[in-house]
């Protein structure tokens, strides 16, 4: 991985695998590389903010009382980012159909095989590919970033298939991100732990929902 250089990938991508610049290289390019590594930075920064944000709403999920939510607070835009959101991913996940994963498979594997078949005999097809993998997942980043800010506890449903689309996008990004898949790794393993909490709460008021709507009934049946 450290050695491979496509076209297709953006100097950005692959000025943390050199190990070391010329003395001599131009002033301007020393201050370019700067600016792109501090976005970078600024993006796993962006990245790391958006977890605690939907963590703070797990938080509000689990102990805020039913009636101090508003479903309607941010209502259209919550509409529009998740169809927004419903279509990238769609695409994403026939990417990744495209090149071979399937239900249970590790989708890092699956991506490094992309690598390693375009290092031996690049193509058109498959170079492509990998770029639209890159570039949908790169918009579904933005958009789960923006759905953070969003006081999405109010729309529990839509809260965990959120978690469930950001661990898959944490795996794809520590593959096209080789310098920082540590931090990936540990990103997807966070979101995990969120996706299994959000789960097991659903689990649970659901099954307490059961009761009350008999209890409705029988008080109907009564009255």
């Amino acid at each position: 991985m450290t050695d491979t250089n496509f076209t297709f990938l953006s100097l950005e991508d692959s000025i943390y695998e050199t190990p070391y610049l010329d003395d001599d290289i131009d002033d301007d390019i020393l201050e370019w590389h700067s600016i792109e590594g501090a976005e970078r930075i600024k993006e796993l920064s962006r990245q790391l903010r958006t977890f605690l944000n939907y963590k703070t709403s797990m938080i509000y999920l689990r102990f805020s009382r039913s009636q101090n939510c508003d479903p309607f607070h941010n209502r259209n835009m919550i509409i529009e980012k998740e169809r927004e959101l419903n279509i990238l991913t769609s695409h994403l996940l026939a990417n990744l159909k495209e090149i071979g994963v399937d239900d249970g498979d590790i989708i890092g594997e699956k991506i490094q095989s992309l690598f390693d078949k375009i290092k031996t005999l690049p193509n058109e097809i498959d170079i492509n590919r990998l770029k639209d993998i890159k570039s949908i997942n790169k918009k579904i980043w933005v958009l789960i970033h923006i759905l953070s800010e969003l006081e999405i506890h109010h729309h529990s449903r839509l809260f965990n298939r959120i978690t469930n689309i950001a661990c898959i996008s944490c795996e794809i990004q520590s593959i096209l991100f080789h310098p920082f898949s540590e931090f990936y790794y540990e990103l997807k393993s966070n979101y995990l732990l969120l996706v299994k909490e959000i789960s097991d709460l659903l689990r649970i008021n659901n099954k307490n929902k059961a009761p009350s709507i008999k209890n409705k009934n029988r008080e109907r049946v009564l009255t």
